[in-house]
């Protein structure tokens, strides 16, 4: 009995495992990060910053083990559709995200593993968190303090196409989790 449950078992980490499976939204990485070894630097500091004070991401942002207070940005095209904005990483203590519109935030969230679970707009084990629509491009500013590792894989999703992806993706967690229990 325990060799067909392993073999499903297996088989469904075999699918949990792809990095492809399941995944549909666009990867968006960050443009600019900008360390702030203090972690006192406020949005609207952030904001009022010169390009020449933020560096460029050649790749996506990941930065090991570190205390030190990142910000990270990137400019969103418009769009009148509803859509998500995905940090797939849920290991991060704490990260606001503001969305800037004509110089002026329109949107701030307060997230992180060290913040509660129901203050999150969408309740998801990642952060997942809506994106303003507008008529121009948005900008999103994200702070990240972190004792953790601190990376930022981030994807904007059609936000229909989000909540469909979430379906087979919970189920095969329940499945595989209801066959680990009915082996034990």
């Amino acid at each position: 009995m325990k060799a067909p449950a392993l073999k499903l078992l297996l088989g469904i980490l075999v699918l949990l495992a792809n990095p492809a499976w399941g995944e549909q939204g666009e990867s968006v990485p960050m443009s600019h990060y900008l360390i702030d070894s203090s972690g006192s630097l406020s949005i609207s500091e952030a904001m009022a910053m010169p390009d020449y004070g933020w560096e460029p991401l050649r790749e996506a942002a990941s930065f090991g083990y570190d205390t030190r207070t990142y910000w990270f940005k990137q400019t969103l095209p418009a769009s009148t559709e509803a859509r998500l904005l995905h940090v797939e990483y849920p290991l991060l203590d704490h990260l606001d995200i503001y969305f800037i519109d004509a110089s002026r935030p329109i949107a701030h969230f307060a997230l992180g593993d060290q913040r509660p679970f129901a203050a999150r707009p969408i309740p998801h084990e990642d952060f997942v968190v809506p994106i303003p629509r507008t008529q121009a491009p948005v900008q999103v500013l994200i702070r990240v303090q972190t004792e953790s590792s601190v990376s930022l894989p981030t994807r904007i999703w059609p936000t229909d196409q989000f909540h469909s992806a979430q379906g087979p993706r919970q189920l095969a967690f329940g499945i595989y989790f209801g066959v680990l229990l009915c082996m034990v």
